[in-house]
């Protein structure tokens, strides 16, 4: 027994040592971050580069650069990234700015970080590692919490607009009037309902019951707090314009590779498509199959070219995902520990 005592004292010697070690601390952080770039690196070439669908998709690409319009299509697809990830980015730094002061460049840089590790983990979660990473130590946890916000907002307008499809899809190809109105006024409500509680956030706390294994959650629930109706209603908007966009996006694409649809149609059938890509579970990667899959199932109605339909689906998971996560692997590689505190306003807050 005196023996396991004296073990587990050294081991708890040896944890606290590390854990106040700067050097070493910041070793084992660089490490972290350069195992992620690996394992993202190997994911990628395993599979994309060696796919035969990517490959396929990559002869129409270079087919379709022959034309002038094609080019400018595509050439707008690749400035809507910048705008895509730059609303995220504003998002996200509304939200943790009320924690600490985070520049634009540095939300910029956190959003790509989280996407480079989301191409690996399940259901985009890699998007809190990365963020969090760009955080102080302290506060990471609050990190978390603000990036929950941004992305119950997302998910609010990926299930409205998602709902608006379903709609659509039921009224013009199954042509069910009377389930048509059911749903109408399930979704209505629904959607009251989602909004609602979004915007009174802040509340939630009250309703977390007082279990042992959700005190952790409660307790830091807290933050909610500190955001306005008027800050949260501002990332709602900015959520609804990056989903306008990447939907401009995909729309732009399926012109470019020869895809001719009615603009309305093809927009009605991506909210039925991104609705259906949230709901099945996926990494980045794995997400990619379903995409196409998706993409091919519902466009199939009014086109015949699929070909076109699965190249822009591919090509918009590259430009979108694939591209900037590479750009992210370089800011987590050389990305450092932030370890500045929290704003005045906010040291009264301990959770």
């Amino acid at each position: 027994m005196q023996n396991k005592a004296i073990n587990s004292n050294r081991f708890h010697f040896r944890f606290f040592s590390v854990a106040r070690n700067p050097r070493l601390k910041n070793l084992i952080f660089f490490s972290f971050r350069l195992g992620i770039t690996f394992i993202t690196l190997w994911y990628l070439y395993v599979h994309i580069w060696k796919s035969r669908d990517f490959e396929n998709s990559f002869g129409l690409l270079k087919d379709a650069f022959q034309n002038t319009q094609g080019i400018l299509l595509f050439g707008i697809s690749l400035l809507l990234i910048g705008v895509n990830w730059g609303l995220e980015a504003w998002k996200w730094k509304i939200l943790i700015n009320k924690f600490i002061p985070v520049s634009y460049q540095t939300a910029f840089k956190a959003i790509l970080a989280g996407t480079s590790i989301s191409l690996w983990v399940p259901n985009r979660a890699g998007e809190y590692l990365g963020r969090i990473l760009f955080v102080p130590e302290g506060l990471r946890m609050k990190g978390i919490f603000a990036t929950l916000a941004g992305n119950a907002a997302q998910l609010i307008v990926t299930l409205i607009l998602g709902g608006i499809g379903v709609l659509y899809f039921i009224g013009n190809v199954l042509g069910n009037y009377y389930l048509l109105i059911g749903v109408a006024a399930l979704i209505i409500i629904l959607s009251c309902c989602l909004v609602f509680l979004y915007l009174h956030i802040g509340k939630i706390r009250k309703y977390i019951p007082n279990y042992t294994w959700l005190k952790e959650i409660k307790k830091y629930a807290r933050v909610y707090k500190f955001y306005s109706r008027q800050e949260l209603n501002k990332v709602l908007q900015l959520s609804i314009l990056r989903y306008l966009v990447f939907c401009s996006q995909f729309l732009l694409l399926t012109y470019f590779f020869g895809v001719r649809i009615p603009i309305v149609d093809g927009l009605l059938l991506l909210f039925l498509i991104y609705l259906i890509q949230t709901i099945i579970p996926t990494t980045t990667l794995t997400e990619l199959g379903v995409r196409g899959a998706s993409a091919v199932f519902f466009f199939s109605s009014f086109t015949s070219h699929t070909t076109g339909v699965l190249a822009a689906s591919y090509t918009l998971w590259f430009i979108n995902l694939a591209f900037p996560g590479m750009f992210g692997l370089i800011f987590l590689v050389m990305g450092k520990s932030r370890k500045q505190k929290a704003i005045t306003f906010d040291s009264s807050f301990t959770p």
